[in-house]
């Protein structure tokens, strides 16, 4: 389909998907004007107006503040529980992804392993991977 202005349609579901990220208040504000926390969600919803079935998320939470990083891992999480949306998501924050995910899959040093986050993401395993430091930390 050749490109052409968004209809009743494309602007309701523009609207419904930053509902569901929580930012319908600010759907006037422009892009540059928005936190980096507040540009995740954007991107967030701008994947959503596909109607995806699998969401493909690198680095979500990276370079944004802790409260940023809680409400876009509560989108995440709300979006797969109330839609049975998939969603793939590469993250170094491991206690973050420890809360929120059922199922990982560990890639290090060209070799992966697939567990749920109880196994993979223990202090245990952690401290195997890292050393003891880095599993108190």
């Amino acid at each position: 389909r050749p490109l052409q202005p968004a209809g009743r349609r494309q602007h309701r579901l523009a609207a419904e998907c930053l509902a569901q990220v929580g930012l319908d208040a600010i759907a006037k504000q422009p892009f540059w004007a928005l936190s980096g926390g507040q540009k995740e969600r954007i991107l967030i919803a701008r994947a959503l107006a596909a109607e995806p079935r699998l969401l493909l998320l690198d680095e979500p939470t990276a370079g944004v503040d802790p409260g940023a990083t809680v409400a876009i891992m509560d989108v995440i999480t709300r979006l797969n529980r109330e839609r049975g949306l998939t969603v793939v998501l590469v993250s170094h924050q491991l206690r973050i992804v420890r809360q929120v995910v059922r199922s990982v899959i560990w890639v290090d040093d060209g070799g992966a392993v697939k567990g749920t986050a109880e196994e993979l993401l223990s202090p245990e395993h952690i401290a195997d991977v890292f050393g003891a430091v880095a599993a108190r930390g």
